[in-house]
């Protein structure tokens, strides 16, 4: 389900459902792990904003023993305009971008006009060319019979290249960078302790890409040297001892002196549902609210929004009562005036 918040107005609205999208595009195709049509079980990636439009992806609940049992990713536009969406993936060979796999994370090489798409359960990356709607896939970085997982973020430079990465299972802990002209993904000597990204914030000009790991593990990606520094775990130093489990975004200070987080599983104690600061300039770290009442038992979702005043967004779902969840936005002000 695709929903509009207006954070001027207050008013939020449904828009649309995935599968009705695809319905309205005759692209709802048949799938075998279903009586009737595909699976179209979320969308996990980011909704990203180019030139006045809006890009995600889809993704269904995969496993590498079923792959073939789903049909694959869809890349999906909406233009806020006009109120329309596309499905972008219809004119690819068997209406999809990707066969079997879902398209987990996205980007976008603006420079290109090019979206960037990283699959699971494997781990290739796609670039869809929104001029002439052809969507390439690239080969996997590792070696055949490596099992691994995949990071929940694709970096796309200001460059033009592409960085991944695997996680878990037996594969390296470095980042792989993606070579065209070989078509396939290849290791780089920029080091990491586990690999399974889940945020990211990009600084306005390009030259710094920070990234959040599954275990609050903060690093700074610098794109001219290909470099990643360790800047260590985002937890302040009174929360020793513990160690973040989950986090659910990473998000960039309007001024860019800042980066914001909330981790919502973490190994012991009450650390979860804390928002904490990084400086960047001193590389201080601490706890600055406590959404714990607010947020407790809740699932943190999406890599999180800042608006021009300075106000953060982030998107929770949580199990209300046995089998029934209930959603939404959670608004806080990390301007640099106030907190």
């Amino acid at each position: 389900m695709i929903f509009e918040y207006d954070t001027r107005s207050g008013k939020k609205r449904f828009l649309n459902s995935v599968r009705q999208i695809l319905k309205e595009a005759g692209n709802l195709g048949p799938n075998n792990d279903w009586p009737h049509e595909e699976g179209v079980a979320k969308v996990h990636s980011e909704i990203i904003e180019y030139n006045g439009k809006m890009y995600f992806s889809t993704h269904d609940y995969h496993s590498s023993q079923n792959v073939e049992k789903h049909r694959g990713g869809h890349f999906i536009s909406y233009d806020p305009a006009t109120g329309k969406f596309a499905d972008l993936s219809k004119s690819d060979p068997g209406g999809v971008a990707v066969a079997n796999e879902g398209i987990i994370a996205i980007n976008i090489l603006r420079q290109e006009q090019k979206l960037v798409g990283w699959t699971f359960p494997y781990g290739h990356v796609l670039l869809h060319d929104l001029r002439d709607g052809k969507t390439t896939k690239y080969g996997r970085g590792l070696m055949p019979g490596q099992k691994s997982n995949v990071a929940r973020v694709v970096i796309a430079t200001r460059k033009g290249d592409v960085f991944a990465a695997y996680s878990q299972g037996d594969a390296p802990n470095y980042l792989f960078k993606l070579d065209r002209k070989l078509g396939k993904l290849i290791p780089t000597t920029a080091r990491f302790r586990k690999g399974f990204f889940e945020g990211l914030a990009e600084s306005s000009d390009g030259n710094i890409i920070y990234l959040a790991d599954l275990e609050g593990y903060l690093y700074a990606f610098h794109v001219e040297s290909e470099t990643l520094n360790d800047l260590g775990s985002i937890l302040p130093l009174e929360r020793t001892g513990q160690d973040v489990r989950r986090l659910g975004s990473l998000v960039y200070s309007g001024a860019e002196q800042k980066l914001f987080t909330i981790p919502y599983r973490v190994t012991r104690g009450n650390g979860a549902y804390r928002l904490y600061e990084y400086d960047i300039k001193s590389r201080a770290k601490k706890e600055i609210a406590d959404f714990s009442s607010v947020l407790k038992g809740s699932t943190l979702t999406g890599n999180g929004v800042l608006d021009e005043k300075g106000f953060m967004y982030v998107s929770f779902y949580s199990e209300a009562e046995a089998g029934r969840f209930h959603s939404g936005v959670v608004q806080i002000d990390v301007s640099d005036r106030t907190q």
